[in-house]
């Protein structure tokens, strides 16, 4: 099959000269060429298995003569080469064909898969398509350039790995007649798991976890929560330089455990050791509210108000008739006034730090009885002559 990206050509440019083309291994070749352009764009480098069809592989810049291919080139075959220049109105005639006929290297390695092992460790596997080699060689890169390592099994696991790192690999097999082409492909190690985790009790509804971080490349760190020996949930994801997390989603009467891991291009970290329980006991904390279980409706009714072992900011009553008080968690004594008869539940619930509202645990019930009432007829006499009459009104509990 014949293709060309550029399918026109003029004398306006000059021809270049291929002075080398050269195939070194199975990922390597180089080629030179001799620039007798003037105002070329750049070069277009191409390809043919027999002098006939060609194909394009490759592109420079202007006034480069110098190319290096990564191949993958087969082994005992003859690859040939020409160049051209060009720029946005004008093709260079091709240059001479130049070719090389490669050695008998085996056969290159395919599929291979880096595994995360740990914080230091990373398995690497593939698929040995030769019977000649005499070994393979691997390189690896993390970000500052490629060191050549050889293995010595298939898999093998490349190990004293900096922690949270991704690495680029690529493995060649090789024997006395030169290298075969590249297998290449990723792995990366887990970040290091947290540690010192420990929890402190900050008020009635918020919990303080803490722990050290070990880990210089975890992205992020994630809080998880058991409650009453329940399963752990993930609550919170920070930053992987963060040390401590306020958990506002506790409740009293609760016992909560808390753990975290490291999370990183490679995956996830071991857990850091759970804490102890955390929270107040059921019985630390004691909200009341008391008062009579009937009166009037019209008349001020008061309720005593009680905490034990909590400092309460406010308290917010729910008098059960649609209105709501909030009154100083100072205050001890609320009183309301009822307009109409019937039962009503009265809850009392504190607010925390931020307006958050706790728990309704305190509730009263009070009844609100009708008050009766008697219209008597006072008749204003004078000089025994009725001279008008006034009603009085008299009520009964």
């Amino acid at each position: 099959m014949t293709g060309y990206a550029i399918t026109w050509a003029s004398t306006f440019l000059g021809t270049p000269t291929l002075d080398v083309a050269s195939v070194d291994s199975g990922h390597a070749a180089t080629l030179q060429w001799t620039d007798n352009a003037d105002g070329e764009w750049g070069y277009q480098i191409e390809i043919s298995l027999d002098g006939d069809q060609w194909w394009p592989i490759a592109w420079t810049l202007a006034d480069e003569e110098e190319l290096a291919l990564d191949g993958p080139f087969e082994p005992s075959t003859t690859y040939y080469f020409r160049v051209l220049a060009y720029n946005e109105v004008a093709v260079s005639p091709y240059s001479n064909v130049v070719y090389d006929t490669t050695g008998a290297w085996p056969a290159g390695p395919s599929d291979l898969v880096a595994t995360t092992v740990s914080a230091g460790e990373i398995s690497l596997a593939w698929t040995d398509n030769s019977a000649d080699e005499d070994g393979f060689v691997i390189q690896r890169n993390d970000g500052s350039g490629w060191t050549t390592v050889y293995p010595n099994s298939n898999p093998w696991t490349d190990t004293n790995l900096t922690e949270g790192v991704e690495y680029a690999y690529r493995i060649w097999a090789y024997n006395e007649d030169g290298a075969s082409a590249l297998a290449a492909g990723t792995g990366a190690t887990l970040p290091l798991a947290p540690s010192d985790m420990w929890a402190e009790v900050i008020s009635l509804y918020r919990v303080d976890v803490h722990w050290t971080n070990n880990s210089a490349n975890a992205i992020a760190v994630q809080i998880e929560r058991q409650t009453d020996g329940g399963n752990f949930q993930p609550i919170a994801i920070v930053n992987g330089d963060v040390s401590s997390y306020s958990d506002s989603g506790v409740l009293p009467g609760f016992a909560y455990v808390y753990r975290a891991m490291a999370l990183g291009v490679g995956g996830a970290s071991a857990y850091a050791a759970a804490t102890n329980p955390a929270s107040q006991p059921a019985n630390a904390v004691t909200l009341s509210i008391s008062g009579p279980a009937s009166a009037n409706e019209g008349s001020a009714v008061e309720f005593a108000l009680a905490a034990t072992n909590y400092a309460v900011n406010k308290w917010l009553i729910d008098w059960g008739d649609g209105m709501e008080q909030v009154v100083p968690g100072t205050e001890t004594t609320v009183s309301h006034v009822y307009v109409q008869d019937g039962t009503y539940t009265i809850k009392a619930t504190v607010m925390d730090e931020g307006a958050t509202l706790a728990l309704e645990k305190p509730m009263h019930e009070i009844g609100i009885r009708l008050c009766l009432k008697t219209r008597i007829l006072l008749i204003m006499v004078q000089n025994d002559t009725e001279v008008g009459n006034v009603y009085a009104t008299r009520a009964h509990g």
